[in-house]
This record gives C-alpha cells, sequence and structure tokens, in this order.
C-alpha cells in the first residue's frame, strides 16, 4: 500500500513537474543544418547546438524561479522518486503465441 508521504511526493511532483523541467533539443553534429525559417521562436528557443548547452543550462538556472538545491538534497529528491518506482513484469512472448509452431510442423515430420 502506498503510504500517505509517497502520494503527497507524487502529488507535488506531478504539480511541479513543468517548472523544474524544460525540455530541449540539442544538435550533437557541428554539421547540421537546421531550416527553421518558420518555425516559431518557442521552437527555434528550444533547438541548441552542443556547444551552447553548457551556456543554455546555466542561462535557464539564473531565469528560474525555483528553490536552488544542494547535491544531497537533489540526491534525496530523486531517490523518494526511486521509490515510488513499480515494476513490472511482461511477457511479451505471449502476444506471438497464436503463430507458435507445434515441434511436428518445425521439423516437418508428421
Amino acid at each position: 500500500m502506498e503510504s500517505k508521504n509517497n502520494r503527497i511526493l507524487k502529488f507535488f511532483g506531478e504539480k511541479y513537474f513543468e517548472g523544474f523541467n524544460k525540455p530541449v533539443v540539442v544538435l550533437a553534429n557541428p554539421k547540421t543544418v537546421l531550416n527553421s525559417r518558420f518555425a516559431k521562436k518557442e521552437i527555434k528557443e528550444k533547438v541548441i547546438r552542443a556547444d551552447q548547452l553548457i551556456t543554455y543550462m546555466k542561462e535557464m538556472n539564473k531565469k528560474s524561479k525555483e528553490y536552488g538545491c544542494s547535491d544531497n538534497e537533489l540526491y534525496e529528491w530523486a531517490m523518494s522518486y526511486l521509490k515510488l518506482h513499480k515494476p513490472r513484469i511482461k511477457d511479451y512472448t505471449k502476444k506471438y503465441e497464436k503463430y507458435r509452431l507445434n515441434n511436428k510442423e518445425q521439423t516437418g515430420i508428421v
């Protein structure tokens, strides 16, 4: 059963996820040519080259209104998310069970 603390943490994590996580596309190949002439400004701002990544992250950090965390606080936060994880075991072979041949059909022996 899920504890009260985990439910509260999950609620706040979902509510404030967008504030902590910013999507960005990083182009790793320096020879990449991107035709962004017709792209919206918001999209253009989220596509950067790899050599601009550190500068971009520093700028986003300065603009952010979020509370800064120490490494230990960040680690504790990450571990609390990890504790919410529930592994799922799935049998992917069931999907193809109808295509399975019996032993006689495989060998050609009748």
